[in-house]
């Protein structure tokens, strides 16, 4: 069972997640990404509006938002979270995957 304590769960990869937990883990925040690996623009020819990346693919925009992302010692789970709940003992949040294993946890709630 991965009890391991972040500081942050973020439940998705895509654009935004990768983007706050980069700027988490620039802070030496303690970052968890549990990402399903769908993202929305996965149709989308091109990223546009995108700072620098006007019309890369989208794919290749994730892969190295990842590889940045882990360069500052986040972790990235691939998987779904399917629910979160709080432990009445410390008040930690678990979030979990489908087979009801826990992702990881913090303190914070979902929001």
């Amino acid at each position: 069972m991965n009890t391991t304590r972040y500081d942050v769960v973020i439940v998705g990869g895509g654009a935004a997640g990768l983007s706050a937990a980069t700027t988490l883990g620039r802070a030496l925040r303690s970052v968890l990404v549990i990402d399903s690996g769908t993202p929305r623009n996965a149709p989308a020819a091109g990223v546009h509006g995108y700072l620098s990346r006007d019309g890369m693919n989208p794919g290749e925009l994730l892969s190295i938002g990842r590889s940045e992302l882990l360069s500052y010692g986040a972790t990235v789970v691939d998987g779904e979270a399917v629910a979160a709940h709080r432990t009445p003992m410390d008040s930690r949040w678990f979030w979990e995957m489908p087979d009801s294993s826990p992702a990881g946890a913090c303190s914070s709630p979902p929001a």
